[in-house]
C-alpha cells in the first residue's frame, strides 16, 4: 500500500485528506463539486488502516472494528466478533474486555477470578472484589465480621457487638471492703511503659524478656477481683444463651470480640455452670459461704463472658501490667517493698492453719489495703491469678500499640500470682498460662471497661 505522504494530517487514530490536495495525496483526478475523491487511489489507504467511504479517510483497523461493533486483537491482528476472546480468557463486559479465564475451584468476580474458599462481594463503590466475608457488609478492612457484628474499626479490623450493661452484676446493691461497691473502677489514664523486666533482673524468667515499650489507651478497670456475688448475679440471669459475634470486643484490637466457634465451650445453661463452679473441690469459692470472695473455678470463656455480659471486657496482658507496675517498672503494685499479708494474700499465710494451705487463705477482695496499686486497683497480686485476653506467647521487640495476640489458639495468658504463691510469682512482670477451658481454685477474674 502507498504510504501517505507528509501532508497527511493524524487526530487520534484517524488519518484526514485534505481536500485541496486530492492530487499530491491520492493520485486522484480531482475532487468534484461536493469535495468528494473521484480519482482511482480513492480508498487506497497504508498498510493496518481501511477506508471509511462516509467520511473519505483512513482509519486504523482497530479503531474501524470497534467502531463497527467488533473486538480488535492486537495479537493476532484481527477484528473478532464482539465477546470472543482467545483461549484462556473469558469476556467481561463490566469493561467490555477480554480477561483471563477462571480455573478449575476459581469463580467469576468482575474482571477477576476468586480462589476456593473466597466470595465474591461487592466494595463501597460497588466494584465486585474477591474476599474471604460471605457478605460485603461483613467486610472490616483486612478480617471479615461474623453475622451479628459491626465493623466499628476498619483500619484495624475490630468488629463489635453490643452486649450486656456495665455493673449489673451489682444491681442488687453489692459492697465490698470499705462499704465500697464492688463494681467500682478506677481510671487507668494510659500511656507508654516498658513491659517485661529489665535484662538485670535476677528473679524474673525466660518468658519475661525482653523489655519492649508498649503503648496503652485510657480504659478503667475494676477495683475488686470478681466476687462469689457479683457472678451469683450472673449465673441468675442466665441460662446457657450465648453472645453475639464481637462481643466483649477491645475497641482497638481487630480479633478480639467474642467468636461463635467458642459457643460449644460454655456450659449448656445454668445447671451445668454450677456444677463446673464446684469441681475445684473444697477451695471453689462458690462453695464457702462468702459473698465477697473473688469467684474462682472459671474458665477463660465463662470469664469472657461475664466480663462482656456486664458491659465490661478482658484487660489485654499489656493493659494489665500496665495497671499493676503503675506504668513505671514497680516491681509489686505497690511498689518494690517485699510483700507481706499486709499487701497480698499469698503463700498460704492469710488465715487457715499456719504453714498449711487451705480455703481460709483466700482473702475476700480488697482487704489487703496495703496492696492497692497506683490507680486504686486491690489485689493484683495474689488471692487469686487473673485471666487476660491474650494468647500466651513469647515476646518481641515490635512495636507494641493497644496490641495483643488475639489469635484463636487454645493457651491463655494468666497474671498476678495466687494465694498459693510465694512472693516471686506475685511480681508484676510474672506471666503465667492455661488452657481456656482450664479452671482451678487459683483463678478469677477482673474485667475492664472503656472510659466513656
Amino acid at each position: 500500500m502507498t504510504m501517505p505522504p507528509s501532508n497527511v494530517l493524524r487526530f487520534g487514530w484517524l488519518v484526514l485528506v485534505f481536500a485541496g490536495g486530492c492530487n499530491m495525496i491520492t493520485g486522484a483526478s480531482d475532487y468534484d463539486e461536493v469535495s468528494r475523491c473521484t480519482g482511482p487511489l480513492c480508498g487506497v489507504c497504508p498498510a493496518g488502516q481501511s477506508w471509511d467511504p462516509e467520511r473519505e479517510v483512513c482509519v486504523e483497523d482497530a479503531v474501524w472494528c470497534t467502531q463497527g461493533g467488533g473486538r480488535w486483537d492486537d495479537v493476532q491482528q484481527v477484528c473478532l466478533p464482539k465477546g470472543t476472546c482467545a483461549a484462556g480468557q473469558r469476556w467481561y463486559a463490566g469493561n467490555e474486555s477480554c480477561v483471563p479465564a477462571c480455573g478449575d475451584g476459581a469463580s467469576e468476580c468482575g474482571p477477576s477470578c476468586c480462589g476456593f474458599g473466597l466470595y465474591c462481594v461487592t466494595d463501597g463503590k460497588g466494584n465486585p472484589m474477591c474476599s474471604a466475608c460471605e457478605a460485603a457488609d461483613l467486610v472490616c478492612g483486612e478480617t471479615c465480621c461474623e453475622l451479628g457484628a459491626t465493623c466499628t474499626d476498619p483500619e484495624r479490623g475490630v468488629c463489635s457487638a453490643a452486649y450486656g450493661s456495665a455493673g449489673q452484676s451489682c444491681a442488687g446493691g453489692l459492697t465490698c471492703a470499705d462499704g465500697k461497691d464492688c463494681c467500682e473502677s478506677a481510671v487507668v489514664p494510659g500511656g507508654t511503659f516498658l513491659m517485661g523486666a529489665p535484662e538485670t533482673s535476677q528473679s524474673a524468667y525466660a518468658d519475661e524478656f525482653p523489655e519492649h515499650e508498649v503503648t496503652v489507651s485510657p480504659y478503667r478497670m475494676d477495683a475488686y477481683e470478681v466476687t462469689v456475688g457479683r457472678f451469683r448475679a450472673f449465673v441468675e440471669a442466665w441460662n446457657g444463651e450465648r453472645p453475639p459475634a464481637g462481643a466483649g470486643a477491645h475497641p482497638r484490637i481487630g480479633g478480639s470480640g467474642w467468636r461463635s466457634a467458642w459457643d460449644p465451650r460454655l456450659p449448656a445453661d445454668r445447671n451445668e455452670l454450677k456444677e463446673q463452679l464446684v469441681t475445684c473441690g473444697e477451695a471453689s469459692t462458690w462453695l464457702l459461704g462468702d459473698d465477697n470472695l473473688p469467684i474462682n473455678c472459671v474458665s477463660w470463656f465463662e470469664a469472657f463472658l461475664f466480663c462482656a455480659w456486664d458491659g465490661g471486657r478482658l484487660a489485654t496482658e499489656a493493659e494489665w501490667e500496665y495497671a499493676a507496675s503503675g506504668g513505671e517498672e514497680r516491681e509489686y503494685p505497690w511498689g518494690d517493698t517485699v510483700p507481706t499479708e499486709g499487701h497480698a494474700a499469698h503463700d498460704c499465710g492469710h488465715g487457715g492453719v499456719p504453714e498449711e494451705c487451705d480455703p481460709q487463705d483466700i482473702a475476700p477482695v480488697g482487704s489487703k489495703p496495703l496492696g492497692r496499686g497506683k490507680w486504686g486497683q486491690n489485689d493484683l497480686a495474689g488471692n487469686l491469678y487473673e485471666w487476660v485476653l491474650d494468647v500466651f506467647d513469647l515476646y518481641t521487640l515490635d512495636p507494641c500499640d493497644d496490641c495483643a495476640n488475639a489469635a484463636d489458639v487454645p493457651v491463655r495468658g494468666v497474671r498476678g500470682g495466687s494465694w498459693l504463691n510465694e512472693a516471686g510469682y506475685l511480681r508484676a512482670s510474672f506471666r503465667n498460662s492455661g488452657a481456656p477451658g482450664y479452671r482451678d481454685h487459683d483463678v478469677g477474674i477482673r474485667c475492664v471497661r472503656g472510659v466513656d
